[in-house]
C-alpha cells in the first residue's frame, strides 16, 4: 500500500533539505496487525526520501521484549526517534502519525536531526534543570487540526531534556482502552506524570508554552 503521493514524496524532499545529522527510527510493532503494517510501510516511505540521513529500524515487541521494556514500549506500533548518536530522544507516536499528525512526524524528524529546540530560553533551561523524571501523554486523532501544535510542544520538552522528558503522542482511536481508561473525551488531551506526585496533570486543548509550563510547575509542587 502507498501512503504517500508523488506530489507529497517532491514536498517532503524539500523540507530534507534542513536534515542536517542522521536520525534513527525505532519502530516496534507487533505481527499479524494491520497498524503495525501501515505503520511500517510509511515508514519505509519516508525513509526512502532521504536514506542518506534517515534510517529505520524495525523489530516485533515479542523477539525484542527487552530493548521493548528498556524504551517503555507497551503497545504497538511505537515510534521512537533517536539522535545520530543513536540516543533516544525523548520522542514518540503510539500508533500511526497519519492525517495531521504526520506533519507532526516529520517536524520531529527535522528538530531531532538539526539539534534544534523551539522553545523559549526560560522554558529551556527549566526543563533542562529537572530533578524528576516526566512523561507526556498527547492522546491525539489523525482528524484533529489542533493536535499537532500541542504534540509538538510536548515533544519539545522532551528533546530539552530527553534523559527526564519522554512525550508521547497517542493515537485515541487506535488505542481507544487507554483513552477510556484516562476518561478522554476530548483532543487533544494532555496527561502530565511526574515521578513522585500523586496526582496527575491533565490539560485540554493546545495550549500556550507559558500555560504548560505552569501546569507543569503546580504538579511538581504538589508532589513534593
Amino acid at each position: 500500500m502507498t501512503h504517500l503521493s508523488d506530489r507529497e514524496r517532491q514536498t517532503l524532499r524539500e523540507m530534507f533539505r534542513e536534515l542536517k545529522y542522521p536520525v534513527f527510527i525505532e519502530l516496534f510493532v507487533d505481527a499479524d496487525d494491520e497498524w503495525s503494517r501501515a505503520a511500517e510501510e510509511l515508514t519505509t516511505e519516508v525513509v526512502r526520501v532521504m536514506p542518506d540521513l534517515l534510517h529505520a529500524v524495525v523489530r516485533t515487541r515479542r523477539e525484542h521484549s527487552l530493548l521493548a521494556t528498556l524504551y517503555g514500549v507497551e503497545r504497538a506500533p511505537t515510534f521512537i526517534l533517536c539522535d545520530h548518536k543513536r540516543d533516544d530522544s525523548g520522542i514518540r507516536f503510539v500508533g500511526l502519525p497519519s492525517g495531521y499528525e504526520f506533519a507532526a512526524l516529520i517536524e520531529a524528524l527535522l528538530d531531532v536531526s538539526a539539534s534544534r529546540v523551539r522553545i523559549s530560553d526560560k522554558s529551556l533551561n527549566y526543563i533542562r534543570n529537572l530533578e524528576q523524571e516526566i512523561t507526556l501523554e498527547v492522546f491525539v486523532t489523525p482528524t484533529c487540526p489542533h493536535c499537532p501544535r500541542a504534540v509538538r510542544l510536548a515533544h519539545q520538552l522532551a528533546w530539552a531534556n530527553p534523559a527526564r522528558v519522554h512525550a508521547s503522542a497517542i493515537e485515541a482511536t487506535k488505542f481507544t482502552d487507554m483513552a477510556d481508561a484516562e476518561s478522554v473525551v476530548a483532543v487533544p488531551t494532555t496527561l502530565i506524570r511526574v515521578e513522585g506526585a500523586t496526582v496527575k496533570g491533565e490539560i485540554l486543548g493546545a495550549v500556550s508554552e507559558d500555560h504548560f509550563l505552569r501546569a507543569l510547575k503546580d504538579i511538581i509542587e504538589e508532589g513534593r
